[in-house]
């Protein structure tokens, strides 16, 4: 998958990232699927607390190109996942449902539909998960690892008492 961003100057002080791109693989690059406008940030005047990103900022740039990659991986994963392996019929939707997955730049949706099995499929139970097969838990593992690294750290140390 290829995702691109462009940031453009919308008056002397005003930025947007306007344009946050998706194209899946085997797409030609200047021809987009998908576009999203992530942020816009206006600065009055330089001083050294205006220069540049400030934290706030960057942490709605990551979250919403996080919002975004996230819903271009899971469409085309259900996207895939549409047709029965065996005979090839397009599974029925029975709900929609959304999963909320906790991740390092903060809480992501990620679509959960549940879909009918085919008839060539009578073992299994009637009505299925697709994204079962990968969506485990309700945080990503590197938001674990982190929590569990950071963790580790501060139980050792002894605060002071004021």
């Amino acid at each position: 998958m290829f995702f691109w961003a462009i940031l453009e100057l919308i008056e002397p002080r005003r930025h947007r990232i306007s344009r946050l791109g998706f194209a899946p693989p085997g797409f030609c690059c200047s021809r987009v699927e998908q576009r999203s406008d992530v942020l816009e940030m206006e600065r009055h005047q330089l001083a050294m607390e205006t220069l540049g990103l400030s934290l706030a900022d960057g942490k709605a740039i990551l979250q919403g190109v996080q919002d975004f990659v996230t819903a271009q991986q899971v469409s085309e994963d259900l996207r895939r996942r549409r047709n029965c392996p065996n005979c090839g019929e397009r599974y029925h939707r029975k709900e929609a449902g959304t999963h909320t997955v906790n991740s390092v730049f903060g809480p992501v949706p990620v679509p959960n539909p549940r879909w009918h099995r085919c008839s060539c499929q009578t073992d299994d139970p009637k009505t299925f998960r697709p994204t079962a097969a990968w969506l485990k838990g309700r945080s990503s593992p590197e938001l674990r690892y982190l929590e569990t690294k950071w963790g580790r750290r501060f139980r050792s140390r002894k605060w002071p008492i004021y």
